[in-house]
C-alpha cells in the first residue's frame, strides 16, 4: 500500500492474493503471479477491508431481474490493483486458481501485457491499452472516460473517448466480453458508443459480446461490425440492457448508418433474394430507450421526425443509393431482437429498381427461439414502440422467404406485452395480421440525380416473370407484382 505517491515493483508472486493500493501510479516491470489458495485470512485480505470496497468490489448486474450487487472477495488467489493515477503492467499477470480473477482499476490509463485468470478479468479506467493476450472465462471493461467508447476503425467517437481497435479486441479470449460506457459502482455514465469497422473473432468471444451505455448515450455503427469470417458460430451480440428501469444501462438510441458501410453482420445480395459472403452473428439484440434507426443518413433523419401515420408515404420517397456490389445489407444475423420505446425503422436498400424489400437477412435461430422478436424496454407502458418499419428476408429451414408474406412468418413474435399493430410493418405489411397487405409499395415518380443512375442494372421484366425461384416461399406473388408495377 502507498497512501501517498505510487508503487513501483520489479515483480510479485504469492501463494494466495496480491493486492496493491496507491494514490499515485502503479508500475510492475516483471511478472505478477497469484496462487490458488482460498484462505480469506491472508495479508491481502486484511489490507483490502470492507470499508475500502467502493468501486473495486461493488458491481451492479444490469441483466438481473432486480439490482444485484456482486461482491468480489479476495481469498481465491486474486490479483487486485487500484491506483489513483495509472496502472502499467509490463510483465504478464497470472491468477492461477480456477476461481481467481484479475481486477485492475485506475483513474487514468491501464496498460497490460498478457493477462490470464481462471475466472474473470475486470478493468475500470479512463483509458486502456491491451498489449498482450487476455484469457479468462469472462472479461469486463468499464470505461470512465467522459467521451465514451470507440470500437474498431473509423468510429466517429466523441472527444476524449477510450478507443479499442480491432487488433486490441482480438487479443481478448473469453467466452463473454462486456463493455460498459460508465461505472457500474455508481451513477457515472460515459458518452456515446461509436462502432466503426470491427471484425470480431467468434472463436475467442464464443458466447457473447455485450455493450452497455446510459440513457443519455447514443450508439452509432458506421462500419461493418461482423464476425471475422463466415460459417456458423454461437456468438450473440447485445447492445443495451433489455430493461431500461434497472441500472441505467439502456442507451437513448441505436443507429446503423449505411453511408460509409455501417452494418451489423455482412453479406452481398442479388435482388434481395440470393445472398453470398455471409458473416453473421448467431443472435443480435438491440435495446434502446428511444429509437432504433438503420439506413442512410437522410432516411434516419427523416424517420426520426416522422409520425407513425406518415411512415408509409415517407419511406416511399426515400430511395437508397446503390453501390457497385449491389444494395447495402444493414442487419445480417441468425436471429434478431429489437426493443425500443420510440421508433424502429430499417430502410429498404433495394433502390429504385428493386422489386424485393432488402436490407435485413435472418438466417434462422439456433436457440429454438423466435427468429425476429419485437418489444420495448419499458415495463407497463402501452402503445410502444411508436412504429416498426422493417424490410428484408427471413429463413425457414433451407428456404429464404421474401416479399409481403414474410410478415406472417411463424418465426416472428412480440415481447413484453407488445401487440400487433397496423403501425408495425415488415415488407410494407402489418406484422402477424392476415389480409393486411396491399400492392402499394411501388416507388412514386421522383427526380433522380444522374449520379444515382450509375451502375444500375435493368432487368427484363418479361423474362423475369417466367423464371420464378421455386425455393422462395413468396416467389409467385412477387413475380406477379413485378409485372404489375
Amino acid at each position: 500500500r502507498a497512501r501517498t505517491g505510487g508503487a513501483d515493483l520489479v515483480s510479485a508472486s504469492a501463494g494466495d492474493d496480491i493486492a496493491i493500493r496507491a494514490s499515485g501510479a502503479v508500475k510492475v516491470a516483471g511478472a505478477l503471479s497469484s496462487g490458488s489458495g482460498a484462505n480469506a485470512q491472508g495479508a491481502a485480505d486484511r489490507l483490502v477491508t470492507s470499508s475500502e470496497a467502493g468501486m473495486i468490489t461493488r458491481l451492479v448486474d444490469p441483466l438481473a431481474a432486480t439490482a444485484v450487487v456482486e461482491g468480489f472477495k479476495l481469498g481465491g488467489g486474486d490479483i487486485d490493483i487500484r491506483s489513483g493515477e495509472a496502472v502499467t503492467l509490463s510483465g504478464n499477470a497470472l491468477a492461477a486458481g480456477a476461481t481467481s480473477g484479475v481486477r485492475l482499476q485506475a483513474a487514468g490509463k491501464v496498460t497490460t501485457a498478457a493477462v490470464a485468470a481462471g475466472d474473470a478479468v475486470f478493468v475500470r479506467s479512463a483509458d486502456l491499452s491491451v498489449g498482450g493476450p487476455w484469457r479468462a472465462m469472462s472479461a469486463r471493461i468499464e470505461v470512465t472516460a467522459s467521451g465514451g467508447v470507440a470500437l474498431g476503425e473509423g468510429a466517429a467517437a466523441g472527444s476524449g473517448a477510450l478507443a479499442l481497435s480491432t487488433a486490441q479486441l482480438g487479443r481478448i479470449e473469453a467466452p463473454v466480453l462486456q463493455i460498459f460506457a460508465g461505472d457500474s459502482s455508481g451513477a457515472m455514465r460515459g458518452g456515446s458508443v461509436a462502432i466503426g469497422a470491427l471484425s470480431l473473432d467468434t472463436a475467442k468471444i464464443r458466447t457473447g459480446l455485450e455493450i452497455y451505455a446510459g440513457g443519455l448515450a447514443d450508439v452509432t455503427i458506421t462500419g461493418a461490425f461482423a464476425p471475422v469470417s463466415g460459417g456458423a458460430n454461437t456468438t450473440a451480440v447485445r447492445i443495451g440492457a433489455p430493461n431500461a428501469a434497472i441500472g441505467d444501462w439502456t442507451p437513448r438510441s441505436i443507429k446503423v448508418i449505411a453511408n460509409s458501410g455501417g452494418s451489423i453482420g455482412a453479406a452481398t445480395t442479388t435482388g434481395g433474394r440470393v445472398f453470398s459472403d455471409v458473416r453473421a452473428f448467431s443472435m443480435v439484440e438491440l435495446n434502446a430507450k428511444g429509437d432504433i434507426l438503420m439506413g442512410f443518413q437522410d432516411f434516419i433523419s427523416r424517420l426520426a421526425a416522422t409520425q407513425a401515420a406518415s411512415v408509409p408515404g415517407v419511406v416511399k420517397s426515400l430511395i437508397a443509393p446503390q453501390t457497385i456490389n449491389g444494395p447495402r445489407m444493414l442487419i445480417v444475423a441468425g436471429a434478431l431482437t429489437l426493443r425500443a420505446d420510440g421508433k424502429v425503422a430499417q430502410q429498404d436498400t433495394g433502390g429504385l429498381l428493386g422489386a424485393t424489400p432488402t436490407g435485413l437477412y435472418l438466417l434462422g435461430s439456433t436457440s429454438g427461439g423466435p427468429q425476429l422478436l419485437l418489444g420495448r424496454t419499458s415495463i407497463g407502458a402501452t402503445g410502444l414502440p411508436e412504429f416498426i418499419e422493417l424490410n428484408g428476408a427471413l429463413t425457414t429451414g433451407t428456404t429464404i422467404m421474401t416479399g409481403q408474406s414474410v410478415s406472417l412468418a411463424a418465426g416472428i413474435a412480440f415481447d413484453k406485452g407488445v401487440s400487433p399493430s397496423g403501425y408495425y410493418r415488415l415488407n410494407t405489411c402489418a406484422i402477424l395480421q392476415q389480409s393486411s397487405c396491399m400492392a402499394s409499395n411501388g416507388h412514386p415518380t421522383i427526380s433522380i440525380p444522374p449520379d444515382q443512375l450509375t451502375g444500375l442494372t435493368l432487368e427484363d421484366q418479361t423474362a423475369a416473370s417466367g423464371t420464378a425461384d421455386p425455393t422462395v416461399a413468396s416467389a409467385t406473388n412477387e413475380e406477379v407484382w413485378k409485372d404489375s408495377r
